[in-house]
């Protein structure tokens, strides 16, 4: 369940710099005294909330969150030099409920020794992450096979989805608007 918590946000570190928007509101991964959880801003009604992330087991962390269908997922990645190299998925199955957060799948691939950051989701729900020095590729988890999307991303890389709109914007009378 969503809690409110007024106008400011908590005093909490942001995980992610890129926003997951879902449900009219922006998501982050925060985290507080060593628990992590869904720093929520409502674009609305202009509150800050906050949802549970499930706990992890042993040394995982969450990293990534992402627009899944009307929902949100989150990436987890296996932290330590000396662990096995993971990353799981879980998808929020009823938006703003934390109780409804479901393991989605395990991207049990081999790295190949290479780093790889998870980035989110294409629409045909295949996951997208970037390999080593920037290549961007589509893994889908039925199939567990890679597409190589021939695009190079950095640090910076990531994605969104958008909804085509006939609803006009309001603009301002008389404002000439140059390129």
């Amino acid at each position: 369940m969503l809690t409110s918590s007024a106008s400011l946000p908590p005093i909490c570190a942001l995980i992610t710099s890129a926003p997951a928007f879902a449900n009219g509101a922006l998501h982050w991964i925060a985290v507080t005294d060593d628990k992590q959880f869904v720093l929520v801003f409502d674009l609305g009604d202009e509150v800050f909330r906050q949802i549970l992330l499930p706990e992890l087991p042993g040394k995982m962390m969450w990293t990534r969150l992402s627009v899944y269908v009307n929902s949100i997922a989150g990436f987890q990645i296996t932290v330590g030099i000396d662990e096995m190299p993971q990353i799981n998925i879980w998808v929020m199955k009823e938006y703003g409920v934390a109780s409804s957060w479901t393991p989605f799948f395990t991207a049990d691939f081999d790295f190949l020794e290479a780093i790889v950051r998870p980035i989110g989701f294409r629409r045909n729900g295949d996951a997208l992450f970037v390999f080593g020095e920037g290549k961007l590729v589509s893994w889908n988890p039925e199939s567990k096979e890679f597409k190589y999307l021939r695009m190079i991303g950095g640090h910076g890389t990531f994605i969104d989805s958008y909804i085509e709109s006939l609803v006009l914007l309001d603009k301002a009378a008389d404002v000439a608007v140059t390129y």
